[in-house]
């Protein structure tokens, strides 16, 4: 959101919006279905704001709109937004993860703030191969991975990019992208893509 706007806290937004017929404008990178649009719904929906989703074909795109006035929300990772949250030109309402971004750290998770939106949805990166991979195999690259994500620049990456990297073997994984692919299902209903 950006700096002047007249809404200081996700608080404000709800007693602006919830439970009413108004729409908040929110724009995101992506259209309706986006890994943002559902991120946005889960947290809109559970505090009762309807919203008016505005697609754009890159973050970038989103704070230039949100910090223009042309949508009132942005959504989006922490890492388009930080050096603007830096020089006090946005202000991140809510995070939604279950906790804190390491990155943006005095930002409350909507947990927090007291709403109850999935926590479990996430932009899934990964490293996929073959369905018939041997296990001994992926746990190589799994390793090797974890290896990777101990060094220095990687770890510096992160930081800069607002995320935080899983460490989970390839079984886990696995559980961890079918919850996800759930969590995507349900919001692609919610949305009105799939039924």
């Amino acid at each position: 959101m950006a700096e002047d706007s007249p809404y200081k806290t996700f608080a404000d937004v709800v007693d602006a919006y919830a439970g009413k017929d108004t729409q908040i404008s929110i724009g995101g990178f992506g259209p309706i279905g986006s890994a943002a649009n559902i991120a946005s719904h889960l947290v809109f929906e559970s505090a009762g704001i309807k919203q008016n989703w505005v697609s754009f074909d890159a973050s970038s795109e989103t704070v230039t709109n949100v910090l223009g006035g042309h949508v009132e929300i942005g959504a989006g990772n922490p890492n388009a937004v930080l050096e603007f949250v830096a020089a006090g030109r946005l202000r991140v309402l809510g995070i939604l993860s279950a906790e804190r971004s390491a990155s943006l750290p005095d930002v409350p998770t909507f947990a927090e703030l007291g709403y109850n939106a999935n926590t479990n949805w996430a932009n899934v990166r990964g490293i996929f191969g073959p369905k018939d991979m041997p296990a001994d195999i992926q746990q190589k690259i799994a390793d090797g991975m974890f290896e990777a994500m101990q060094k220095p620049e990687f770890q510096a990456f992160q930081t800069a990019a607002g995320i935080k990297g899983l460490t989970v073997g390839p079984a886990e994984y696995a559980a961890f992208v079918e919850n996800v692919v759930e969590v995507a299902r349900v919001g692609l209903e919610a949305v009105g893509i799939s039924q």
